[in-house]
């Protein structure tokens, strides 16, 4: 009897050590498989990075902006993203004082248009929900011939399948308005990184009960992670500055002056420290001065969102 006793508690210590290294296993495969991620989403933005450099020298220090140099209305979807017209493309008429309707990916877009970016370098792999744009799976009939290099955004119709940010994670600095980057900014100021967690509709309904728990002076991650972008576990994100360097930051306070990359600043004054304004989603998203970071990108909506 005592045999059997202590065969049967020797199993169920054995079944027990069996499951605990197969948890530990997993958690292990699952932390290896983020890292291996995170270092693939670093490699995607230096290779922008590169591409943005190249850009520059063909077009007087100014990044990638598109639209018309009059002026321009941060829109969800372009006009005509399959146009072979620039004009008609961003919807430029005589009747609009040639103002221009533009998303902030139709700017990165033309990186693979003129410098011939890889689609691929435009997707996080933290991220299962977007996909490289194929041009053979977009539900509009597309001209005969059509290629990468005449569309003029990573998608067109604003549905759940084909809408620019369905084609591209990552956030760029609000290309649109006074302080727009050029090459003569400062060199800390950020560029591009990870999706800004505030204007992905993945994260909660009402996104100022996210804001009210976000504390950037926080020691736990908690307080942090719920201001850090989505794509990594909201353990950080990798950001691309200026002068090339892709760094993962684990707090979203990571511009100049310890700026929120992700937010406006309060007033022109704070340079966006502490936590700034919480951005709103095609509203005032333009930064407040040259030191001001705003990261943003279109949100993935099945149905339109309202415009500036």
């Amino acid at each position: 009897m005592r045999t059997d006793l202590r065969t049967r508690s020797d199993v169920i210590v054995t079944a027990f050590c069996v499951a605990m290294l197969i948890l530990a296993i997993g958690a292990a495969s699952q932390s290896q498989r983020e890292r291996m991620f995170r270092q693939r989403c670093a490699a995607n933005l230096s290779s922008l990075g590169k591409a943005m450099q190249i850009y520059v020298n063909d077009y007087l220090d100014e990044l990638p902006k598109a639209g018309s140099k009059r002026g321009n209305t941060w829109v969800p979807t372009l006009p005509n993203w399959a146009s072979r017209s620039r004009y008609e493309a961003y919807g430029v008429t005589r009747e609009n004082s040639y103002t221009g309707s533009v998303t902030a990916t139709s700017s990165l877009y033309l990186l693979v248009k003129y410098e011939e970016a890889k689609m691929s370098r435009f997707v996080c792999p933290s991220e299962p929900d977007t996909t490289p744009l194929d041009l053979k799976r977009v539900p509009e009939e597309l001209p005969k011939g059509f290629e990468f290099i005449d569309a003029w955004d990573f998608g067109g119709r604003y549905d759940a399948k084909n809408n620019p940010s369905r084609h591209c994670s990552y956030a760029y600095h609000m290309p649109f308005g006074r302080y727009s980057l050029t090459m003569a900014s400062p060199l800390g100021m950020p560029v591009m990184a990870d999706r800004n967690p505030w204007m992905d509709p993945n994260r909660v309904a009402d996104p100022n009960e996210g804001w009210a728990r976000f504390d950037p002076s926080a020691a736990d991650s908690e307080g942090i992670g719920v201001g850090n972008s989505d794509a990594h576990g909201r353990e950080g994100q990798n950001v691309l500055f200026l002068d090339g360097s892709v760094v993962f930051h684990r707090r979203p306070t990571c511009g100049l002056d310890n700026d929120n990359i992700y937010s406006i600043a309060a007033d022109t004054t704070t340079g966006g420290r502490a936590k700034g304004r919480r951005p709103q989603v095609y509203d005032s998203m333009e930064p407040l001065s040259r030191r001001d970071s705003a990261l943003v990108q279109e949100t993935p909506y099945d149905t339109p969102v309202p415009t500036r």
